[in-house]
């Protein structure tokens, strides 16, 4: 298999806690760039984050604190606004729905939303399981997926299941390939 070469990039290679750790550790200039191993991405410093080309910089107006693969939308409540900000996608009838928290944030900060590409989404208590191919929804639960059980789309659909749990893992996020176009 073919590795990245890290010859242009500023950091090289790491994984994305390896590359959330940086801004700690130095001085950061916008345009700053690192290859994520996790997700084989370059990704850029953006003065507030770090992103690549399959996510969007965003404000948080969804009234409390945003994590990892909680599914979002844009905020309409707000078109004056100078920023784009989202909420959590709070139904599976949300038609704003853009994609899933790849680096979170609390309230009012800036925070990385993935648009598409192979990334964690966070699924409801209540599926007990995911078999790889099939499609993940907008879920009933307030930023959460759920399974169709087909591998048939429809209204809602966000990506297709990328792995296969007969039980859940705890923390109940699993890897999907997202697109926020009803495509699939």
């Amino acid at each position: 298999m073919a590795t990245y070469s890290n010859r242009f990039t500023k950091f090289g290679n790491k994984t994305k806690t390896q590359i959330d750790a940086l801004s700690a550790s130095y001085t950061l200039e916008q345009g700053d760039n690192v290859y994520n191993t996790d997700i084989n991405k370059e990704e850029y410093w953006t003065g507030t984050n770090w992103i690549n080309d399959d996510c969007v910089e965003v404000v948080n107006n969804a009234g409390a604190t945003l994590s990892v693969g909680q599914l979002v939308g844009i905020d309409n409540g707000l078109p004056a606004a100078t920023q784009a900000t989202v909420e959590l996608a709070d139904t599976f009838l949300d038609n704003f729905h853009i994609g899933v928290v790849y680096r979170g944030g609390i309230n009012g900060a800036k925070v990385i939303v993935a648009c598409k590409g192979y990334y964690k989404v966070k699924f409801t208590a209540a599926t007990a399981s995911v078999t790889r191919q099939h499609i993940a929804q907008l879920g009933i639960v307030l930023s959460e997926a759920s399974s169709t059980g087909s591998k048939v789309g429809g209204t809602a659909s966000i990506g297709v299941i990328a792995e296969s749990f007969a039980v859940m893992p705890a923390d109940r996020l699993v890897n999907c390939w997202i697109n926020a176009a009803e495509a699939f």
